[in-house]
Order: C-alpha cells, then sequence, then structure tokens
C-alpha cells in the first residue's frame, strides 16, 4: 500500500514537473497596455496578475491620468511601467472629468460632453506617441502580444507604432459592436444607448433602428477625434486608421457574460469571459463588523471611481434623508474631505473614502446595492446575488441598469425623479420582496457556474493566440470585404437595376399594346360599330 501511495505521490510530481517544464518553454513576453485610471485599471491590473500566473513574463504599461484612490495595487507578480504626461495635466484632467460628472449628476449628459473626454484621450495619445524614449524601451523589449484596454482608441495606435499583434479587452457593453461587424438584429439586440431591453414594441423596434443609424454617426465623430494625431504620427504609407484597428485585432474579450447581457449573436473572434473583479469575499475590517449589528443588514452607496463626490447639495440632502428613514446600516463612498460640514450624518450612515466593495457585497448581511450602473459593480452585484438600485449618470450605465431590471434584479431611479420618498419606497420593495432577491440569486448561480472563469477563459484563449501565431481563422470574411460588399450595396443596386428594367420594359409592352388596340378601335367606321356593339 505504501509503495503504490510512494508510486502515486511521484507521478504527481512527475506531472507537475512536466507542466511546469511546458509553461516555462512556452512562456512568452507580453505587454498590457491601460491608458485609463479607476475600474479600467483594476481590470487590466487582473489580467496582467491571472497572464503572469500562467508563466508568462508580463508587463504593465499605466497611464497615470488622475490621482489613484483606494488601496495601493501591488505589482509583485509583474513589471510596473508608469508613464505620465505630469502632474499639470493629471490636474487640469481630472477637472474636465469631474466637470462632465458633476454635469451628468445634474441630468445634463450630452455627447458632446463625452466628445470632450475623447479630446483629452487624444492629447494624451499625442505626447505617448511623441515621447521617443518610452516607444524605443517599449519597442526594444520585442514583445510578443499585446493585451490592450481597447477603450482608449490610442492602445491601438501604440501597438500600431510597436508593429505586435495585440488582443483588444473591453470592459464595457458594446459600444463599438459595428466596428467590429458585430450582428446586431434590431429587432431584439438593442442598440448602444436606445434604452431598451431585448423585448420590445414596434415604436421601440423603430426607435432601435434609429439609435442604431445614429451610432454609425456618432462612431465617426469619435475617430475623428484622432484624426490629427494619426496624421502626425504615421504616414500616408502606414495607411493606419481606427477602423481597420479594431479588425486588425486577433481576438476581442469582452468583461461581460450571458448572465448579464442580452442573448445575441457572437463572432467567432468575439469572447465573453464573464467578470474579470467579482470574486469570493473576503473578511470586512473589525470597524466596519463593528457597525454591522442586529439582523436588518445593511445597505451598500457607491457610484463608481470618477464619482468621488457630489456638488448638488439638495441631492445629498435628498439621499441623507431617505437613508435616516432605512433600518438598515449605510456604507456610502464619499470623499471624507468633501462631505458638506453642516449636513449630520444618521446614526446609521458612515461614509468612507473606499469601500472593499465586493467583500461588502459578499456578506451576509448584504440587503441591496445602490450603483451608478457601471459593468464592474453590476457584476459583483449577480457574482454576490444582491438586489440593485441603479442610479445611472452617463454613457452605458442605463443600458447597464436596464439589463438587471429586464432580469428582475433592480429597480432604476434617474436623478431627475431621485426624492426622499422615491428612494425610500424603492429601496424598501428592493430588501422585502422576495422575488428581486431570488431573481439575483438565479442570475448569480447563473454567472458562478459558467463552464469556465474569466482567468481560465482569458489564459486559454491568449494561449491558443500565441500557439497559433495569430487569430485569423477567427475573423469572418466581412473584414476583408469593401463596404459595397459587406453591406450588399452592389446586390441592393443590381436588383433595383434589374426591377427598374423589369417595369420600364413592362410600360413600353403595354404602351405598344395599348397603342395599337386603340388605333384598331379609331379605324372602324361608326356604323360597323353599332353592328359589331349588337
Amino acid at each position: 500500500m505504501k509503495n503504490c501511495l510512494l508510486q502515486h505521490r511521484m507521478a504527481k510530481q512527475t506531472v507537475l514537473i512536466l507542466l511546469f517544464c511546458t509553461s516555462v518553454a512556452n512562456s512568452a513576453k507580453l505587454l498590457t497596455v491601460a491608458l485609463m485610471g479607476g475600474s479600467h485599471y483594476f481590470m487590466m491590473d487582473e489580467i496582467s496578475k491571472i497572464l503572469a500566473r500562467g508563466g508568462h513574463n508580463v508587463f504593465n504599461f499605466h497611464q497615470i491620468v488622475r490621482p489613484s484612490s483606494g488601496p495601493q495595487i501591488t505589482h509583485d507578480e509583474y513589471t510596473y511601467i508608469p508613464w505620465t504626461i505630469g502632474e499639470n495635466y493629471t490636474q487640469e484632467y481630472s477637472k474636465v472629468v469631474q466637470k462632465f460628472v458633476q454635469d451628468s449628476i445634474r441630468g445634463k449628459y450630452s455627447f458632446s460632453g463625452f466628445l470632450t473626454i475623447l479630446d483629452s484621450h487624444a492629447y494624451e495619445c499625442d505626447k505617448l506617441l511623441s515621447d521617443s524614449e518610452v516607444l524605443a524601451r517599449l519597442s526594444n523589449e520585442n514583445y510578443d502580444l499585446l493585451v490592450i484596454d481597447a477603450f482608449h482608441y490610442c492602445t491601438m495606435l501604440l501597438a500600431a507604432k510597436l508593429k505586435v499583434p495585440y488582443v483588444a479587452v473591453y470592459g464595457t457593453s458594446f459600444y463599438n459592436g459595428h466596428h467590429i461587424h458585430l450582428s446586431s438584429p434590431p429587432s431584439h439586440v438593442p442598440a448602444f444607448t436606445s434604452h431598451l431591453s431585448d423585448s420590445m414594441t414596434f415604436f421601440e423596434r423603430l426607435q432601435n433602428v434609429g439609435v442604431l443609424l445614429r451610432g454609425y454617426f456618432e462612431g465617426q465623430l469619435c475617430f475623428d477625434r484622432f484624426s490629427y494625431v494619426i496624421k502626425r504620427h504615421f504616414s500616408a504609407e502606414d495607411n493606419v486608421n481606427l477602423e481597420d484597428l479594431h479588425l486588425k485585432a486577433e481576438l476581442w474579450i469582452y468583461n461581460t457574460g450571458f448572465s448579464f447581457e442580452f442573448p445575441r449573436p457572437l463572432l467567432p473572434n468575439v469572447v465573453y469571459v464573464g467578470s474579470f473583479l467579482s470574486k469570493p469575499a473576503m473578511p470586512l475590517p473589525q470597524e466596519m463588523e463593528e457597525f454591522i449589528t442586529g439582523d436588518q443588514g445593511f445597505i451598500v452607496v457607491a457610484l463608481g471611481t470618477m464619482v468621488q463626490s457630489i456638488s448638488d447639495r439638495h441631492l445629498i440632502e435628498k439621499m441623507t434623508r431617505a437613508f435616516s428613514r432605512l433600518p438598515q446600516k449605510i456604507f456610502w463612498r464619499y470623499n471624507n474631505n468633501s462631505w458638506p460640514s453642516d449636513i449630520t450624518l444618521p446614526e446609521n450612515v458612515k461614509i468612507y473614502g473606499w469601500l472593499p466593495q465586493n467583500d461588502l457585497l459578499g456578506h451576509p448581511q448584504a440587503r441591496a446595492f445602490i450603483s451608478h450602473g457601471g459593468i464592474n459593480s453590476l457584476h459583483q452585484a449577480v457574482y454576490h446575488g444582491v438586489p440593485v438600485l441603479g442610479l445611472p449618470f452617463f454613457y452605458d450605465q442605463t443600458d447597464n441598469v436596464i439589463r438587471l431590471v429586464s432580469k428582475g434584479i433592480a429597480l432604476s431611479i434617474s436623478v431627475s425623479e431621485l426624492e426622499e420618498e422615491t428612494l425610500v419606497r424603492k429601496l424598501t420593495q428592493l430588501v422585502t420582496i422576495p422575488r428581486f432577491r431570488q431573481s439575483a440569486l438565479r442570475a448569480s448561480k447563473q454567472l458562478r457556474f459558467q463552464p469556465f472563469t474569466a482567468a481560465e477563459l482569458t489564459s486559454r484563449w491568449i494561449e491558443s493566440i500565441l500557439n497559433v501565431g495569430n487569430g485569423d481563422h477567427l475573423k469572418p470574411r466581412s473584414y476583408r470585404m469593401p463596404a459595397y460588399q459587406l453591406y450588399l450595396l452592389d446586390v441592393c443596386a443590381f436588383a433595383l437595376a434589374i426591377t427598374m428594367l423589369t417595369i420600364f420594359f413592362t410600360y413600353k409592352i403595354l404602351k405598344s399594346l395599348l397603342l395599337r388596340v386603340t388605333a384598331r378601335f379609331l379605324q372602324i367606321k361608326p356604323g360597323e360599330r353599332k353592328r359589331k356593339i349588337t
């Protein structure tokens, strides 16, 4: 028996050694690129760690674009390459972002405001591609593959400059679906910012078509922000444009899954992985545990990494009065230094500059979550089965919240309708009506028990790209078709021409026959005509 156990252990150790050797032999030099902060950087940090644990030599290029908040991220598992334009720009960019955020909180979100953010991205890109020192350092490393946060278009331009193949990661919903030729039937796939579910009436489908068409024009306006950057840093012979760069990605990895998204057709080069930042909860700090007393539980309030405070005093007062009427304790993420000194916090409310959000949502006493509708936050709520009250401000947030509302997990409230009574009523419904919790737990099972975790899917797909050499076998033929063929304009023109010719010749034939009949009729004398009639 002992000999059998010894042989089993030796065989197991041999297998582990072989696996380790294989991993080392197949290890690649990878560069992950994160040019945005907040949740985007957290996501790329997690991906960097996943790839490093897979045995690869991982470097993370990160643009420090605004002051970081929250716990310090450790970079022990990969090589960290920070880059910044400078402290002055960091402060100026923060002002631009906060103005955009505060306008959105007041219900004044506009597409032109979003374009202002993209103008800042283009400025950053120009500075990055002008930094010959950092470009030389990155180029000399001879990376095998880049893994980029494609929300910032400059990551694709950086890959083109380095002439290295890349896998694109997208941390939000399908804003860029049409850029990668993703089939989006408007009958049941809601267009980005349509604020619709997949169950639409006739007029909603009509609205969806309009929003889909508008999205094509808005997408081009977004690309145009980077036109001067491309002209400055690429020659005409390079033939670089953002449309083609979207199609050149070897693979598209989306930080979402069908526990959250509506079912829709996908392409072979588009992969849903679930959620990078949703994990089993860790124990809470002692101070937080002591604050949670009784059996009423607690509610988490977190409006995203971009919303550090709220400048609208009336909104703060309404939220504070509403929270004071609830039996639950409230954990509210809010910049402590920005809290109005003359507004007293109720005894059941505590504010923190940073919250261990995933750990709070995974606590057994978590009853509800007030969220801005960021996809990472909503995924964490789904993962832990916590009902959500969505308070969306801008971009994809309303669409994200509507997905959970349609699945029975959430209620939604807009800034314009946020009143004390409405807030109390909706939170009470979420906490006391069992169907919200039941729906949340059902979605939690769907996310937790998908065949592979986000880490496993990401690691396996990138290993596949590295081993094969590219992702060309996954890309549809449409990527190599001119627009007139892709959208069947030639077929439509041919069909229209045939139809017009058929109508023309039919008209000519009928006209000729009519003239003959008329002529023959007129040649008959009146007396003969009467006899023929009788």
